[in-house]
């Protein structure tokens, strides 16, 4: 499992909210806590796919534009992998922006190579879109 800390918070954020840079992956949840609470949480979608970054970003922007900063922002995106789930939680709090990971496998197994590999997608994403981060667990 990653603990990243962004090294660059309004640079990231500009990448996450303004461009497409994380679009191909599909939102899980979205909470942001401004002037009040704007949440998504895909087990409420209407439609039965999961909706994609792609689709929800722009409301996410509109919500967070303006003069003041927001005090909260968590986005859980996720990457599907057969009967895998994989998650990158962004987490916004106090000027701050932290990723962590997760893996949710069906059934038990003490195999941890899915986890290692999800964990290396994540450092080799980041890498690819020049976000730098320090690793604060490892």
């Amino acid at each position: 499992m990653l603990s990243l800390t962004i090294a660059d918070v309004k640079g990231f954020m500009g990448k996450l909210l303004k461009s497409d840079c994380f679009d191909t992956f599909e939102l899980h949840s979205l909470s942001i806590h401004s002037f009040a609470i704007f949440e998504v949480n895909k087990f409420h979608v209407e439609h039965e796919a999961s909706p994609m970054w792609v689709d929800v970003r722009p409301f996410a922007f509109e919500v967070v534009k303006g003069g003041k900063q927001p005090r909260f922002i968590k986005v859980v995106l996720g990457s599907p992998d057969g009967e895998t789930a994989r998650f990158m939680n962004i987490t916004f709090e106090e000027g701050k922006v932290t990723i962590t990971n997760g893996l949710s496998q069906k059934g038990f197994t003490l195999d941890k190579s899915a986890h290692h590999t999800w964990d290396d997608e994540i450092l080799q994403f980041l890498a690819s879109k020049k976000i730098e981060y320090t690793n604060e667990l490892l």
